[in-house]
């Protein structure tokens, strides 16, 4: 079977076209296949819950996955969502499998112990101090697989830390040999340099212009790969931006309007939330509020407690709203920051925290997690294939509909609901 590659670069913006359109190996992608300018993401677009809805063409509300972590505000660092049974609905890995592909994802979230992938590796990041993370990733990839990736390339420990430039130089490490070796027909691959970079140094910075170069230097030695195989016309290649995000100035922890001067919350003797009527869980530039179902607390005065916060805020979102965006609904309400504010769930620092840019490291340079379309924070596609238009430019699209038009692409018999459309105007 021909390759069919989805290559996730997390943090992709629609305005970083105009430094990609001059990189050699994109701007020969996009002469060679079709340009989708505006892609946008879900509500709230965060990494983890973007790339669930682009692999299963679903809205965070129908697919399960609603915020990067869990609610646990009593642990220092609350846990990822890992495990492959915590999406509801199946995704193109279940579907390339049961129409006879070799399934590989290679650092993709929420795919732990997936029971449609060949060939997973996974990488975990620890959220409790008796974790530890090669030992964790290796129990939630496939086990020989990851043994076998170690013998060949090294620990991904062992090349500096696990994210940034390193470890997706590891990751295309893999996605070479998988191609050469004719081991896996459909990849779903996680780039994370960019995002990570721009977290540190910031949305425009020249170390993400370098980022955004490295990726290209790799999809440069995809394609001469695939060409070598004789599979540089017939492999299906989507490159696809998850969301992009904002520049960040200013921190807000809601929770300390919600905690002592309300009696809302119980805190331990560490300074964190063990108890709660009233919770807060961030997600970046938004933020869940959810009342505890025996609490007698009326989201009137709930609000009337956060109005701190609305010269900082720029929508309350209500359930009936939330629901025609397709995000999750099972909180009361939910709020989403102006621009440059961010939103933090614990009480390790003061309400309102404004840093620069140049005198912090701690804090993250940007924030994903918007809500809103009247803020601009859309991505960008590139997709290459043997039925797909060249040269074309598609003005714009959703997140979601890229997997219902791959599997149309590549003929899959399917029995599932998607939410997205079938691009059409992309075929030839």
């Amino acid at each position: 079977m021909d390759p069919v590659i989805i290559l996730s670069l997390s943090s992709l913006a629609a305005h970083d076209l105009a430094i990609m359109a001059d990189l050699p190996h994109f701007k020969q992608a996009m002469a060679q296949g079709t340009l989708i300018r505006s892609l946008s993401s879900v509500s709230p677009s965060l990494p983890t819950v973007a790339q669930t809805s682009l692999i299963t063409g679903t809205f965070p509300s129908h697919h399960g996955i609603i915020d990067q972590t869990l609610i646990e505000p009593e642990y220092y660092q609350a846990s990822e969502y890992r495990l492959a049974k915590q999406v509801r609905v199946p995704s193109l890995f279940h579907y390339f499998k049961a129409n006879g592909y070799r399934t590989a994802s290679l650092n993709w979230p929420v795919v732990g112990k997936h029971p449609a992938i060949d060939y997973n590796w996974s990488c975990f990041t620890p959220s409790r101090t008796w974790q530890h993370a090669r030992l964790e990733s290796y129990k939630l990839s496939s086990k020989a697989f990851f043994r076998k990736m170690e013998q060949k390339f090294g620990s991904f420990k062992a090349r500096k830390e696990a994210c940034g430039a390193d470890l997706d130089d590891y990751l295309f490490d893999i996605l070479c040999y998988l191609l050469q070796n004719h081991q896996a027909d459909f990849l779903a691959i996680s780039c994370q340099e960019l995002a990570k970079t721009r977290q540190r140094f910031g949305l425009n910075s020249i170390e993400a212009q370098q980022a955004l170069a490295h990726f290209d230097q790799r999809l440069g030695r995809l394609m001469m790969v695939l060409n070598q195989l004789g599979k540089g016309k017939s492999a299906h290649v989507v490159i696809v931006g998850d969301q992009a995000p904002i520049h960040t100035h200013t921190l807000i922890r809601p929770n300390h309007l919600l905690s002592l001067p309300q009696g809302w919350q119980s805190l331990s003797k560490q300074g964190r939330i063990n108890q709660w009527q009233v919770y807060c869980k961030a997600t970046q530039a938004s933020a869940y509020v959810y009342r505890h179902p025996k609490a007698d607390i009326s989201k009137k005065a709930i609000v009337d407690c956060l109005s701190p916060l609305n010269p900082m805020i720029n929508h309350y979102y209500d359930q009936e709203e939330l629901k025609h965006l397709g995000a999750n609904i099972n909180c009361l309400f939910m709020l989403e920051a102006k621009p440059g504010f961010a939103f933090r769930d614990d009480l390790r620092g003061s309400f309102v925290e404004a840093f620069s840019y140049q005198d912090s490291y701690e804090h993250d340079k940007v924030s994903s997690g918007w809500i809103s379309n009247k803020i601009k924070h859309d991505s960008l596609a590139l997709w290459m294939g043997p039925r797909i238009k060249q040269g074309y430019h598609l003005p714009e699209a959703r997140l979601i509909d890229i997997a219902p038009t791959l599997a149309r692409t590549c003929d899959l018999k399917l029995n599932h609901y998607f939410d997205g459309k079938i691009l059409f105007n992309l075929f030839t």
